[in-house]
């Protein structure tokens, strides 16, 4: 169950790396956290440290955990800034790596519906959790409404998401899906690269008849997104996790950041189809991650609710939506807010949002500083929830979802021999529940209040919100809190920054960034906590 939740966070923390610093893990163990933080936790590590680099409005006390899980960690000393915000504790300063559970998402599944993916790009030929598996919506399903099939272009796992270029070099994708599936669970840049990848594509590709003719801007293949396959990509996980119950049931998360105005979809057929599955996916224990959506800086009001499947979420379903903000906790006005008294379709919770890394989906593009760069958006966010991090991969703006998956994912695989947060006569609904509520939990507001992005305001008809909870993986809850002595130490050289000493029961391992970059497979910074 845990190890879901991780794989959640995972899609939420992508972001450029920061320089690193010389603070220590054993520091950040004893910062101070902030007012906001949930009531039920009390103090736990005492405050001798010196006051926080953070500015005032950062400023947290440091808290206690309900659910102390005893679980090994890791660190990446170096890390996109989206998985540094994953795991940022309350009141201290962004630190230049990611912590995380050392399972890293083992054992579970996370799901990609997108428009496309660049397979063969190495955050995804090497990842821990094996090659990722795929799945393509046929074409007599995404374009069966593509009456002339002389314009069906044949189906590839890649991606062209309605931006394909021409250039002398070939031709490229914009990379949504594949900038997705890399935050949530890539070698390089994913929170939860353990978890195992489906990739499914669910749109189709066709040939634009009016290309190069005047007034039309349009590329030569278009992107085409139907209900139809919309539909057909949830049937096909609901089969998937029905057929092996013992791989999915409880152990799944699945990202997805597209959406369709309510009006499109005929509300006595296809929403109530949709609605079945979906009740079908929760009553087996899968959580499903949701972008908020970019609509929020229109001069038309727009609402969550008013978009289809986001509208399906509720308090009693295991449906998660995820909005926008900076690397400092300032709403990014994008995000399409919730509506005021709002029963459904309401935002869960808040993840990075602009100038989020990922994979690139230009096949000669598969290592080095070439990037991309998307608009800030809320799809990115969404896959932080569920995966990690590396580096070298293209510069994207904001897409909130996935990181959250990556953070579920994880949490989903250290819950399982944990009775504080994983109780085997639950039901995989009653479990998929009690991770979306872990996940709201554990979240933060980083502020003192609700402040909008530098630069940025909101529309006069924008609810702002009350609160800007965002995703913490809580690895600095009740670390070893039964054995302090057993407690991770992390100490970087004074004189090389980039080199990472771990050690932990006498044992020490030193490698240097150079070592770490070519060692990604490998656990860094290991913890062996275990209870007294």
């Amino acid at each position: 169950m845990l190890r879901y939740l991780l794989t959640l966070l995972a899609f939420i923390l992508l972001i450029a790396s920061q320089a690193v610093s010389q603070a220590t893990l054993e520091e950040r163990l004893t910062s101070s956290a902030p007012s906001s933080a949930p009531s039920t936790f009390s103090t736990i590590y005492s405050s001798s440290t010196a006051e926080s680099e953070t500015s005032s409005k950062s400023k947290r006390a440091p808290v206690d955990n309900p659910h102390p899980h005893y679980v090994d960690l890791s660190e990446r000393p170096v890390a996109p800034q989206h998985l540094q915000l994953l795991c940022q504790p309350s009141g201290k300063p962004l630190e230049p790596g990611y912590v995380f559970p050392k399972s890293n998402g083992e054992g579970t599944t996370i799901f990609v519906i997108d428009a496309g993916f660049n397979v063969d790009n190495e955050d995804y030929t090497a990842r821990p959790g094996g090659p990722p598996q795929q799945y393509i919506v046929p074409n007599e399903i995404t374009l069966k409404d593509v009456h002339d099939k002389e314009l069906w272009e044949p189906k590839s796992i890649h991606d062209n998401f309605g931006k394909l270029k021409e250039t002398s070099e070939g031709t490229y994708a914009s990379g949504h899906g594949t900038l997705m599936a890399s935050v949530a669970a890539g070698t390089i840049h994913g929170s939860a690269s353990g978890a195992k990848l489906y990739l499914i594509k669910m749109m189709g590709d066709v040939k634009n008849p009016d290309f190069g003719k005047e007034g039309n801007k349009n590329p030569k293949i278009m992107t085409y997104n139907s209900l139809n396959g919309f539909e057909a990509a949830f049937a096909h996980i609901r089969d998937v996790v029905q057929a092996k119950p013992d791989v999915y049931r409880k152990r799944s998360v699945v990202v997805l950041t597209s959406s369709f105005e309510k009006s499109e979809c005929d509300p006595d057929e296809l929403q109530q189809k949709l609605k079945v599955l979906f009740d079908e996916l929760a009553n087996e224990g899968v959580i499903i991650v949701l972008s908020a959506g970019n609509s929020g800086n229109q001069e038309q009001e727009d609402f969550v609710d008013n978009w289809f499947p986001q509208t399906l979420e509720t308090d009693k379903n295991p449906i998660v939506i995820v909005g926008g903000v900076s690397i400092e906790g300032y709403l990014n006005p994008i995000t399409t807010p919730t509506r005021d008294g709002a029963k459904s379709g309401t935002i869960t919770v808040y993840a990075l949002s602009r100038k989020v890394w990922g994979a690139s989906n230009n096949p000669w593009a598969l290592s080095g500083p070439k990037s991309q760069k998307y608009g800030a958006a809320t799809s990115p966010a969404t896959a932080v929830v569920v995966s990690s991090g590396y580096q070298f991969k293209p510069h994207v703006d904001s897409q909130l979802q996935s990181r959250q998956g990556g953070m579920i994912a994880t949490w989903l695989t250290v819950a399982a021999d944990k009775p504080d947060v994983w109780d085997p006569s639950w039901s995989p609904l009653e479990h998929a529940m009690k991770m979306k509520e872990l996940l709201k939990e554990h979240a933060y507001q980083r502020t003192d209040e609700v402040e909008i992005m530098d630069g940025m305001a909101l529309r006069p008809h924008y609810p702002k919100p009350k609160e800007l909870k965002v995703a913490y993986n809580g690895v600095f809850y009740g670390v070893c809190t039964n054995n302090p002595d057993k407690n991770l130490i992390i100490a970087r050289s004074a004189t090389d920054n980039t080199t990472g000493n771990s050690f932990s029961n006498d044992t020490t391992t030193i490698m240097s960034h150079g070592t770490w970059i070519e060692s990604a497979l490998k656990a860094i910074g290991e913890l062996a906590c275990t209870p007294a």
